[in-house]
């Protein structure tokens, strides 16, 4: 029987903070609409230490709203590489339902390995890099009336957000 906690720690190159909401989803926001983080936890343990927000745009009749999720998750003790992508993190909600599912692409130059699912109504991206985890999802959901918006904008924008997030966190 293999010890799974003897194997050195992995390395983490990145801080915790206590509230993720600080950081402020300002390319996502460019391609759909103002998202305000509004729901922030976090919590500090020896093995895992994670923050998580939850942004959102009023609700509009006749028009697209938007939720997004960002969690960060720094493996202090087993190292996630083995089960990085293979099923959905976070703590339910929209990232629940935007991992579950969907066409998986490869994002390069981004981490040491990055996957973006796109889903009908939303996508998500998670991130690799060392003993830390990032997981961005954006979901929108409206009306028929409501148009959808340009995916491919969209998650350009969290990559570009996920890269803000990690330069942002770096020790």
């Amino acid at each position: 029987m293999q010890d799974r906690f003897s194997d050195p720690a992995p390395r983490i190159a990145y801080r915790h903070v206590e509230d993720l909401c600080k950081v402020k989803l300002t390319a996502v926001s460019g391609s759909t609409a103002q998202l305000t983080g509004d729901y922030a936890r976090h919590e500090e343990h020896p093995a895992l230490d994670w923050a998580y927000c939850a942004y959102g745009t009023p609700y509009v009749d006749g028009r697209l709203s938007y939720g997004a999720e960002v969690l960060v998750q720094l493996h202090k003790k087993a190292d996630p590489r083995t089960e990085f992508g293979a099923g959905p993190t976070g703590l339910g909600g929209i990232g629940a339902m935007a991992s579950s599912g969907g066409e998986v692409e490869q994002v390069p130059g981004l981490g040491e390995r990055a996957l973006l699912t796109h889903r009908v109504g939303g996508s998500r991206l998670e991130v690799l890099d060392g003993g830390a985890v990032f997981s961005l999802t954006v979901q929108w959901y409206g009306g028929p009336e409501a148009a959808d918006p340009d995916e491919a904008a969209v998650q350009a924008a969290m990559i570009e957000d996920v890269r803000v997030l990690m330069a942002a966190l770096r020790k």
